[in-house]
C-alpha cells in the first residue's frame, strides 16, 4: 500500500514538473556580432616608401635652417670686425687703405669660411647616412658643393677700406653670404633641395 503511494507521488511530481516547465519562456539565442575587417589607410607596402620621404624631406629642411642660422651669426660678426676695424683706422691709413678684399682677406678665410664649411660638412655626413639604402652609385652623386676656402665676394675688390665705405663693405659682404639672389646661403638652399628631390625619386630598396 505504502509502495502504491509513493509510486503515485513520483508520478504526480513529474506531471507537475512538464507542467511548469511548458510555461518557463525560452530565453534567446544571442550571436555574436559579426566584426568588419578594419581597412587599412595606408598601403603596407608603400608605409617604408613614405617615412623614407619624410626623412628625406626632414633632413633638408634642417639642413636649410641651419645653414641660414650660421650666416647669421656670421653676419654678425662681419658687421662688428668691419665696424670695430675702421673705427680705429687713422686719418693716414684711411688715405692709403688697401682694398677691402685685401684688407679682409685673412679674416674671411679664417672666422667666415671655417664654419659654413664644417656646417656643410655636417649634413654631408647626415646625407651619407640617409643614403646609404639608395646605393653607392647613388652615394657619389649627391655631394654638396663644399665653399673654398679662399672665397671672397667679389665687390670687395672695388671698394676701398676705409670708413666712407663702411656701409658698402658692409653690405657686399651681406650679399654674398646671406641676401643675394646667388648668395652662399642661396646655393646651398638649391644644391640640398636637388639632392633631396633625387634621393626621394630613387628606386625603393
Amino acid at each position: 500500500m505504502r509502495l502504491k503511494q509513493f509510486m503515485e507521488a513520483i508520478s504526480s511530481f513529474r506531471r507537475h514538473d512538464q507542467r511548469d516547465g511548458r510555461h518557463q519562456k525560452t530565453e534567446p539565442v544571442m550571436e555574436a556580432p559579426v566584426v568588419a575587417p578594419i581597412m587599412p589607410l595606408v598601403d603596407g607596402a608603400q608605409l617604408s616608401r613614405l617615412m623614407f620621404v619624410r626623412s628625406v624631406l626632414d633632413w633638408r629642411d634642417s639642413a636649410q635652417v641651419k645653414m641660414a642660422g650660421q650666416a647669421l651669426q656670421l653676419q654678425t660678426q662681419v658687421r662688428e670686425h668691419v665696424r670695430s676695424t675702421l673705427s680705429r683706422q687713422h686719418f693716414l691709413q684711411s688715405v692709403t687703405a688697401p682694398t677691402a678684399e685685401k684688407a679682409l682677406k685673412e679674416w674671411l678665410s679664417a672666422e667666415v669660411v671655417p664654419p659654413i664649411q664644417r656646417c656643410v660638412r655636417q649634413q654631408q655626413a647626415l646625407l651619407h647616412q640617409l643614403s646609404a639604402t639608395a646605393g653607392a652609385d647613388i652615394q657619389e652623386r649627391l655631394r654638396i658643393p663644399t665653399l673654398p676656402s679662399g672665397t671672397r665676394p667679389d665687390r670687395l675688390r672695388k671698394l676701398s677700406f676705409n670708413p666712407k665705405r663702411e656701409n658698402e663693405i658692409i653690405s657686399a659682404i651681406d650679399t654674398w653670404l646671406l641676401s643675394g639672389p646667388d648668395s652662399v646661403v642661396e646655393r646651398f638652399c638649391v644644391q640640398t633641395s636637388e639632392i633631396a628631390a633625387t634621393l626621394m625619386k630613387s628606386p625603393p630598396c
